[in-house]
């Protein structure tokens, strides 16, 4: 008898992603990869989800209902605007966004009812294959393989929060999901010195969003739930308005224009918060130069708002899939908001040091 099982159900988000890929209507490649991410990561963002991996509205539908459709239901007009904007025309569009939710619908329907004859939680019956190189560590089970810097993985030991006997289980799982998201450009870093800078000058309590390969400071949080294992926070969007009343805070999200609306409408309320009950409060925020996205002038609503610009081809991100820094084709806007209470925190020597290890890291 055929026994579903997780890494049947990897396997189908694995088809799935690559049909996504396979029929959006836009070229190179590459862009295809990005719409993707962006997708996935918009609706995990917003949306509850009793998948793994892909989200929905209903988190416990009954079995008599019809199928959970979170990313069914949701208005496409982001996915459409995104498409439009990269030359597919509204046919093609039109006719891709049937198509996919076709087939998310019909993988959905499957995991939910299959997920009745199994646990997808109960992963002790997974064990991974370990291989220790000089520089790397390879993680392998099935035909499905992960290779880290043993640096990354050591790093990953130091937060693992789960049971001690599945800790090589759980980093193949957590990087599955990132293998699974795969939007290039998403695993680009802020420069490690330029995180330790504010840190030191700042004391920077956390990142908003990070993820258990790309963090820098004990508390972050990320998109995964199996990123808990390692020390996240959970969903930043699902956090409570009590872990931001004071301090300062590092915010470099996903180049995903709803989401920098969404997590500046939420500093703009606890920035008034802050300042109602006489408690500084700051945000460092790194976006692209989308100086006409409603969440640039959302931004500067901010109390006390001080902007840094850093000019296209003149400075570094750091890129965990390539292990190395990439000169960037966009500007990089640092917009410090805070209330008036921490105005003069992010100072001029601060900002100097800023401007110089993005352009030196």
């Amino acid at each position: 008898m055929f026994e579903y099982s997780y890494l049947n159900h990897y396997y189908d988000l694995k088809r799935f992603k690559m049909f996504f890929i396979d029929k959006c209507p836009v070229m190179p490649k590459y862009e295809a990869y990005k719409i993707w991410a962006a997708w996935i990561i918009e609706q995990r963002s917003f949306y509850q989800s009793i998948d793994f991996f892909l989200p929905s509205l209903n988190q416990t539908p009954a079995p008599t209902v019809s199928v959970p459709s979170g990313l069914i239901e949701k208005p496409p007009d982001q996915l459409y605007q995104v498409l439009i904007e990269k030359g597919a025309s509204h046919i093609q569009v039109a006719e891709f966004y049937q198509t996919i939710i076709n087939e998310a619908r019909l993988l959905i329907r499957a995991h939910y009812y299959l997920k009745l004859k199994y646990n997808p939680d109960v992963t002790s019956k997974i064990k991974p294959s370990v291989y220790h190189q000089q520089t790397n560590v390879v993680i392998t089970c099935q035909s499905i393989k992960h290779t880290l810097k043993k640096t990354q993985y050591y790093k990953l030991s130091t937060h693992y929060n789960g049971p001690p006997d599945e800790f090589d289980n759980r980093i193949w799982r957590m990087l599955n999901n990132y293998y699974l998201l795969d939007g290039h450009s998403y695993q680009w870093a802020i420069p490690t010195r330029v995180l330790k800078t504010i840190r030191l000058y700042l004391n920077v309590k956390a990142e908003l969003f990070a993820s258990p390969i790309n963090y820098q400071y004990s508390q972050y949080y990320s998109l995964f739930d199996e990123d808990r294992d390692f020390g996240s926070r959970g969903n930043f969007f699902r956090a409570p308005d009590q872990d931001f009343e004071e301090g300062v805070y590092q915010v470099n999200p996903p180049f995903i224009d709803r989401v920098f609306i969404e997590t500046i409408k939420k500093i703009l309320i606890w920035l008034k918060k802050a300042q109602q009950v006489e408690k500084g409060l700051m945000f460092i925020f790194f976006m692209p130069g989308w100086l006409d996205s409603s969440a640039y002038r959302l931004a500067k609503e901010a109390p006390a708002f001080q902007e840094i610009r850093l000019a296209e081809n003149q400075h570094y991100y750091y890129s965990y899939t390539e292990n190395k820094y990439i000169r960037v084709q966009f500007a990089t806007h640092i917009l410090v908001l805070s209330n008036f209470l921490a105005r003069d925190w992010f100072s001029t020597n601060i900002k100097n040091n800023v401007i110089n290890l993005f352009q030196n890291p």
